[in-house]
């Protein structure tokens, strides 16, 4: 899924961004308080990666128009944020997989949200397309299609199936057919499912962050446990998940190191660990972890080139090398 455009209104500074574009590179240029991080905000709401960030709050409308939105909030609740996104070839294959082959009208979505903090989708599917399958799969003769035969959406079609007093054996298993395809009660709510698996989720930094220079790992530990990891923490926690290493492998690299023979004295208690690093043009570049000894283990990273650099980095611990480069130093 790729996002395409977006347009947000009523958010704090903002009352209406009107609908502008999005590509491979989007810079937002404009005056303090123009309404640049407001518009972030706002976008990284519909799906972030912190959870409990997802809620617009009342107190976000602009100031001005606060008194009267909350005399009508209930009864029209307003909408902050209109995306436009376009289907990718496989999000296109998964919603036609889960429902039926050449049913997705068009591959732009629209998805909103707003104050009620309801995701809305708004999905093109050929709906009579899959009535007219399940009718004719289900065989029925001209009395029993008839009360059926106008059903617009799979959803008008369970409702008129559901509201016969006595249903035939055929009608009755149309109802069981249509319920097994459609668990989550019909096309649309099924196809919002897959597509929200597949929507990416928002990262949203509000300044630059930087590694620890140290991390004791028992400590670290400790606090993931009590639930009081800090920011940097969560950095240096999000490294080593992008790595697929575990305190585990750290640990063992250093009881290898320890093991053979280049522990250089280590303290009591909880190890230290120091990354650093530099990027350079078309070339990989080492990283190094030490401990407070200064000990330097040396890992490698991954190769960037021009174009790669601007985008996600992967970096790569790859221990069987770093036991390599262990025994070598």
């Amino acid at each position: 899924m790729k996002l395409t455009k977006v347009r947000v209104e009523n958010f704090k500074c903002i009352e209406d961004s009107t609908e502008f574009s999005i590509n491979e590179v989007t810079c937002l240029i404009g005056k303090n308080e123009a309404g640049k991080t407001a518009l972030l905000e706002a976008l990284y709401k519909l799906k972030p990666v912190e959870a409990d960030k997802a809620n617009f709050d009342e107190e976000e409308v602009p100031r001005r128009h606060l008194t009267t939105y909350r005399e009508r909030k209930e009864r029209e609740p307003a909408k902050v944020l209109f995306t436009t996104w376009e289907l990718e070839d496989d999000d296109v294959a998964a919603v036609e997989e889960r429902i039926d082959p050449g049913t997705l009208g068009s591959k732009e979505i629209v998805v909103t949200k707003g104050y009620d903090n309801v995701t809305c989708w708004a999905i093109k599917l050929e709906e009579k397309k899959i009535i007219d399958r399940f009718l004719g799969e289900a065989n029925l003769n001209a009395v029993e299609k008839a009360p059926l035969a106008k059903a617009t959406s799979t959803q008008e079609l369970l409702n008129k199936i559901e509201a016969i007093d006595s249903p035939t054996e055929k009608q009755a298993a149309l109802l069981n057919a249509v319920r097994k395809v459609f668990p989550e009660g019909d096309a649309q709510t099924t196809a919002q499912k897959v597509l929200d698996e597949r929507m990416p989720h928002f990262l949203y930094f509000s300044t630059y962050y930087q590694l620890p220079g140290r991390v004791g790992l028992n400590d670290l530990k400790k606090r993931q446990r009590e639930n009081r990891l800090e920011f940097k923490h969560k950095v240096f926690l999000a490294l080593l998940e992008m790595t697929s290493t575990g305190f585990e492998e750290l640990e063992t690299v250093i009881a290898c190191r320890r093991r053979t023979g280049h522990a250089g004295g280590y303290p009591v208690g909880s190890p230290t660990i120091l990354v650093i690093g530099t990027i350079v043009e078309d070339r990989f570049t080492i990283g190094c972890l030490a401990d407070i000894k200064r000990e330097w283990l040396f890992v490698p990273r991954h190769c960037v080139s021009p174009i790669q650099k601007y985008r996600t980095m992967e970096i790569i611990m790859q221990l069987n090398w770093l036991h390599k480069w262990l025994h070598e130093i």
